[in-house]
């Protein structure tokens, strides 16, 4: 019996680097308020965000960070070191909703998940 080459293996090692919000994008391509929980989740479970009662704050350190993760804790922060959780609720599924969304997107442009045109593509019929 003949053996696979290696290269016909899957690379799971890749996909356990893909950020949440992108895997959540991959599985049903649709992005909305799960993709920003997921990325709210990691970076609290990544210690980029800490979380004491019910405020998050921002943490310094940035080596680890992915560029849209720093675009993303940047524009939902702003000038602020600390938001509570009210506050997280209406910047982020409110007020800069949109803008946090295509900060995902470009993330995944940016990293190759997806190429710019992906949306107007069609699949081939069957």
């Amino acid at each position: 019996m003949a053996q696979k080459p290696e290269d016909e293996n899957p690379e799971f090692i890749v996909s356990g680097k893909t950020p949440p919000a992108f895997a959540g994008v991959l599985i049903d391509w649709k992005i909305g308020p799960k993709e920003i929980t997921a990325t709210l989740i990691d970076l609290i479970a990544r210690d980029f965000l800490h979380v004491h009662n019910t405020q998050v704050f921002r943490m310094s350190r940035k080596l680890g960070l992915r560029e849209f993760e720093q675009k993303f804790i940047s524009e939902l922060f702003g000038q602020k070191n600390s938001l509570n959780f009210q506050e997280i609720e209406k910047i982020a599924y409110k007020n800069k909703y949109g803008v946090l969304l295509k900060i995902i997107c470009r993330g995944m442009i940016e990293e190759g998940f997806v190429d710019k045109d992906f949306q107007k593509k069609t699949c081939p019929s069957r």
